[in-house]
């Protein structure tokens, strides 16, 4: 399998799970609904259609299916896979319509399953028509800039959808009024106007080239003027007309700027009109816009011809911006997060404006973009003018192929490189899905506690479920980042608390996207400090004029986040203290006195914040459940809070034994020590909850509360029992399933304690230190890391084996004096002028390449970075043709 084939497999892949979250949608299925009457209306009748809207949607749905299924097959094989394409997406298609059935809100109709296949022959012809226009500037043998050619079409979809042409005489003059008769101009959708035309202008230089790129965009702009007044709800104003005006005379003196330059100006460009047009009108509304939890619920409701229209607007920003951090060097993965959390506070923004409709769906479509271009070929002219090394011919490519791979280069000497953050995310999501589906059906079983009932959004929305699996499976992947900080701090008093109060957010975040917000009050409380200090002078009266002055809104953007972190803060220390113990375990040769030492060194760090976090969760609560259900003055005289502590740091370290358990004598250790933690936990918690309880007139004990299925019916000791075995046994699980897939992201490192001897050194220890001698920094140009990239796509390496591969052919081709003399000739070398940006990047060869690099570095008397950087031009070189 090619890496091209996989990466379109890949997109394929979303653009499956979109469609079918799209026809689905509200996923509500009730077997009630497939009677004989719904299927006899199904199989007999073929109109089904509610409006053009709903025609367009269907077609447009199956369009990237079919070009991105296309788009990944060989030229020679196109005939039979195009068929079988087509027959398993109309299959496809008429499996969704059957399950529509089942969905009292969806109406299936057979004639849906043929608009469907409309859509997905015009993806396979609208392939079949990419594969055929190699006149595009390219060479036979390179990949079309796939990337490039997205952003043109979104573009071209931005200003023309939902491309529902009509020959109408009163759609004409409708389409023109806004220009002729109420000419109206706005400065920012102008200015909107003008950056996308630059944008295709930019996509035009990767296509075509610089020259051509004026002539070019002239055409396209005047081409989409005429076209506006023959489309569906698609006018043409004035401020679009001069929009595109001063795009094309932007873009004629833009020509005469550097390419890295003049993508900046694009970017600063794009990100001000996303966020101008996210703010619009800029007026605060007197309440508050309430948020839209259910992804993508605002394009699949109301008129599909409008949604589709903003879909595009709002795909063509997001791929554009993140097409340009690209083309500029810039690193896809930080970029899109970034995007994805400006979108987020402009998201949560929209709550105090007026008009707005806020949801949590556009910083999804960020990371699906973000995603698509990570598997999109972009292989046109680089913006900066220079040119890449043309492809290796494909015999050379099967002998470079061909050579043996060392088990040591391949092979991963860290956790880290061993499992990627890729793999393990995809690991995450995965368990997630697994995990959502019991959560969904429990929800929903009779007797279940109202509270657990009523916990999620949307009625229970399966994907609430599946933001709130991760959510749990979070605790114990941010205790095991957590551990990693504090293991490598050398002040953890202060690490601590940053760190527990950062996986505390992660916490709120997803709770926030899963979980009615009623359901985090009850626990975390509301915010009343603000009352508190004004009305009760609790902090004096500087502070009470003070907190008039910010008001309660602003106030209570800092007490939210602090009380949930006090709640959940000391869940993430205690878990985080014993992975630390483990990971010292691990360490260490001695485990004995030494790790002792160190974990209740660590403890005793933790403990004013642990007592912190006490005092404004429990101490200062604002919440009845905490106040009411904790036992005062308990068992020896102790609080309920320090029991459900206790409680905490006994299911903490059983999760802890749990996850390490990676043998069948650490498994019966493990399962021992579950064994004995239940009655022990049942304890504390008996002792951390009021043993009664008495509200609206009835009296019930904490733990009722907590387990049982409502405040009126009480059950018997043994089922309460039976129930918290239950949920300690799923919350060990998660925690230790969530420790266990991210402990390689953050597992075993050397702590900053003095050295270790090295007649006592440990084998872990002693293999870090391998490690630390075959790493090192070296500074490659874009060029180079471009040309890399390629090189591990090729031959399906990671970065890093690409390089040691690169380094085995380049060190072998040639006599070492002839090494030493090349390496030492800079004026052979164009990537040593200061001109040319240089991107530091981690390098990590094998022990005797790691070796021969400085070697060589001595005796060409360089830097063992530039010895990396002149080597990769020596392989770049001979390759090409160009030495």
């Amino acid at each position: 399998m090619q890496a091209s084939q996989t990466s379109h497999r890949s997109i394929v892949a979303i653009v499956l799970a979109l469609v079918t979250y799209g026809s689905l949608y509200p996923l509500a299925i009730s077997l009630e609904a497939g009677n004989a009457d719904t299927w006899a209306r199904f199989f007999s009748a073929w109109g089904g259609q509610d409006s053009l809207g709903d025609l367009v949607g269907n077609i447009a749905l199956f369009v990237p299916l079919g070009f991105f299924a296309a788009t990944g097959v060989a030229p020679e094989r196109r005939a039979p896979q195009f068929i079988a394409i087509l027959f398993w997406g109309v299959l496809f298609a008429f499996v969704l319509q059957v399950l529509q059935i089942y969905i009292p809100a969806r109406d299936a109709a057979l004639i849906d399953v043929v608009w469907n296949a409309v859509g997905l022959g015009l993806g396979l012809a609208l392939a079949s028509a990419a594969f055929t226009t190699r006149w595009l500037g390219r060479i036979a043998d390179q990949p079309l800039p796939m990337a490039t050619l997205l952003v043109a079409a979104l573009w071209g979809a931005a200003e023309l959808v939902p491309l529902v042409p009509s020959i109408d005489l009163q759609l004409i003059k409708d389409s023109l009024k806004p220009l002729l008769l109420e000419p109206q101009w706005s400065l920012l959708d102008s200015l909107a106007a003008a950056v996308g035309i630059g944008v295709l202008g930019q996509a035009l230089v990767r296509i075509l080239g610089e020259r051509m790129s004026l002539a070019w965009l002239l055409l396209a702009a005047l081409l989409v003027l005429a076209a506006k007044p023959f489309i569906l709800i698609v006018e043409l104003d004035l401020s679009t007309v001069i929009g595109f005006g001063l795009g094309c005379l932007a873009w004629a003196v833009l020509l005469r700027v550097d390419g890295r330059a003049r993508a900046l100006i694009l970017l600063v460009g794009l990100v001000f009109v996303l966020t101008a047009r996210s703010l619009e009108p800029f007026q605060l509304t007197h309440g508050t816009n309430p948020m839209g939890w259910i992804p993508f619920a605002e394009v699949l409701e109301g008129s599909m011809l409008i949604n589709s229209r903003a879909l595009a607007t709002n795909l063509f920003f997001y791929t554009a911006i993140l097409w340009l951090v690209q083309q500029r060097g810039g690193s896809l993965r930080a970029a899109s997060l970034m995007l994805a959390l400006w979108v987020t506070l402009l998201e949560i923004a929209q709550v105090f404006l007026v008009g707005r409709t806020p949801s949590i769906t556009e910083p999804i479509w960020v990371i699906l973009v973000a995603v698509t271009l990570s598997r999109l070929t972009d292989t046109a002219r680089p913006i900066d003018g220079q040119h890449r090394p043309a492809a290796r011919p494909i015999n050379e490519q099967r002998a470079f192929a061909s050579q043996p791979i060392d088990a040591h280069a391949s092979a991963s000497s860290t956790p880290l490189k061993a499992r990627p953050w890729r793999q393990v995310l995809i690991q995450f999501a995965v368990t997630a899905a697994l995990g959502a589906i019991p959560l969904w059906l429990l929800v929903r079983l009779p007797g279940v506690p109202y509270n657990l009932r009523e916990l999620l959004h949307g009625d229970s929305h399966p994907l609430a479920a599946w933001v709130f699996v991760l959510a749990l499976l979070w605790i114990g992947a941010g205790a095991a980042w957590m551990a990693h900080q504090i293991n490598q701090s050398r002040w953890p008093i202060l690490r601590i608390p940053f760190s527990a109060f950062a996986a505390a957010m992660v916490s709120l975040l997803l709770l926030s996207l899963s979980v009615t917000q009623e359901s985090i009050l009850d626990i975390a409380g509301s915010n009343n400090l603000h009352w508190f200090v004004t009305n009760r002078d609790i902090w004096g009266e500087q502070a009470r004029v003070l907190f008039l002055a910010l008001g309660p809104d602003l106030v209570a953007i800092v007490e939210r986040p602090v009380r949930f972190a006090a709640l959940f803060g000391p869940l993430f220390i205690m878990l985080a203290l014993a992975q630390t113990a483990w990971l010292q375990h691990q360490e260490q040769q001695d485990p004995g006195r030494a790790i002792a030492a160190r974990v209740a060194w660590l403890a005793l760090n933790a403990l004013p914040w642990l007592l912190l976090c006490k005092a404004i969760a429990f101490d200062w609560s604002s919440t009845d459940n905490l106040n009411e259900l904790i036992a005062r003055q308990g068992l020896f005289g102790i609080n309920g809070d320090y029991y459900l502590y206790a409680l905490v740091a006994v299911v903490a370290v059983n999760a802890v034994l749990v996850a390490q358990a990676r043998s069948r004598r650490t498994a019966f250790i493990a399962l021992l020590a579950s064994l004995m933690v239940v009655p022990i936990a049942w304890w504390l918690l008996n002792q951390a909850l009021a043993d009664q309880v008495q509200k609206y007139g009835l009296t019930f004990s904490g733990i009722q509360f907590l387990l049982g299925p409502d405040r009126s019916d009480l059950l018997s000791e043994q089922a309460l029992l039976a129930r918290w075995v239950v949920v300690q046994t799923a919350a060990v699980m998660v925690f230790a399933l969530g420790l266990r897939l991210a402990t390689p992201l953050f597992g075993p490192v050397v702590s900053s304690e003095k050295p270790t001897p090295a007649h006592v050194q440990s084998p872990v220890r002693a293999q870090s230190q391998a490690h630390a001698e075959t790493t090192f920094t070296a500074r490659l140009t874009l060029q180079q890391l471009d040309f890399l990239e390629q090189v591990a796509k090729q031959l399906e390496l990671d970065f890093q084996s690409a390089i040691r591969r690169v380094v085995d052919v380049a060190l072998n081709e040639y006599s070492e004096a002839t090494l030493v003399e090349r390496l030492s000739r800079p004026t052979l070398y164009q990537t040593d002028d200061p001109g040319q940006r240089l991107i530091e990047q981690m390098i990590d060869l094998r022990e005797d390449q790691a070796q021969r690099i400085r070697a060589l570095a001595a005796q060409a008397g360089i830097s063992a970075s530039r010895t990396m950087r002149r080597t990769v031009r020596l392989f770049m070189e001979d390759i090409t043709g160009n030495a």
